[in-house]
């Protein structure tokens, strides 16, 4: 499916703190109004502590909730594995939407708090988009969730799990034969008929081997064809949830425009 790179994300996070310090300083060196230095510091503060809230937490709770559901399609397939552990991921995937959600509460009312007590005007813009994060940021990665759900279902179609499994073992018992083969064949007089059968057995395990390898490739085309059919699918969501943000952004702007006002 996806990953997320934790890497990247604070990388980026990192960039833009940098990017609206210098924009500060540049903009107070050009005597440009710019506000004061309170409101920048509560807006930047607000940034980084907003896309924090909305990335970490989230990203921990659907990633709990992907690893159920992959165990709980592994059960279904009577495959092994330590089951002692999920306890430990149900946990994680309770607890993490807790905080997630208590922390949406604490940003949206302390955010509230700055405007309130006139620390900061952008204390109001920050709880609004707060409080719009609160629901917009979960709901592109249940997205993200549900487009996990329907590729593993997908894949189940093209390659189903037992399939594979079986396939596998289809494979490894085809190569024990081939060594178990050659070991008597080899132990044998070649003049003997025993030989000869054991040759016109070896030939008809290769035959075999070719099948599962084509059958093998054929899986695989398809997974592949399946995987553009997904990128496909995603590029058109990201598209609709670019234009949900532009949406958002005017929904911002006019708060801004009713503030001035």
């Amino acid at each position: 499916m996806y990953k997320h790179n934790g890497f990247s994300f604070f990388t980026l996070l990192f960039g833009v703190v940098i990017l609206l310090i210098l924009s500060y300083l540049v903009l107070s060196w050009t005597n440009t109004p710019i506000g004061n230095f309170m409101d920048w510091l509560v807006g930047v503060g607000s940034l980084v502590w907003l896309l924090l809230v909305i990335t970490i937490p989230w990203n921990i709770y659907f990633e709990a909730k992907e690893v159920l559901n992959e165990a709980k399609i592994s059960q279904k397939r009577n495959i092994n594995f330590d089951v002692s552990r999920l306890n430990s991921v149900k946990n994680i995937a309770r607890n993490s939407l807790i905080i997630v959600l208590f922390l949406h509460l604490i940003s949206v009312v302390a955010l509230y708090s700055l405007a309130y007590f006139q620390i900061s005007q952008i204390g109001y813009i920050a709880s609004v988009v707060a409080l719009l994060l609160t629901f917009l940021r979960p709901a592109i990665r249940f997205y993200e969730y549900i487009s996990y759900l329907l590729y593993t279902v997908r894949q189940e179609v093209f390659q189903p799990r037992q399939d594979v499994i079986t396939l596998n073992d289809d494979l490894q018992n085809a190569l024990l034969r081939i060594q178990e083969l050659e070991s008597r064949f080899f132990g044998e007089d070649e003049n003997n008929i025993w030989a000869v059968n054991i040759e016109r057995g070896i030939k008809e395990t290769q035959n075999n081997i070719r099948l599962l390898n084509k059958n093998l490739d054929n899986l695989s085309n398809e997974n592949t064809k399946a995987h553009e059919n997904l990128s496909h699918e995603t590029r058109k969501a990201v598209a609709q949830l670019n234009e949900d943000g532009k949406f958002i952004d005017n929904i911002v702007e006019i708060i801004r425009f009713i503030k001035k006002v």
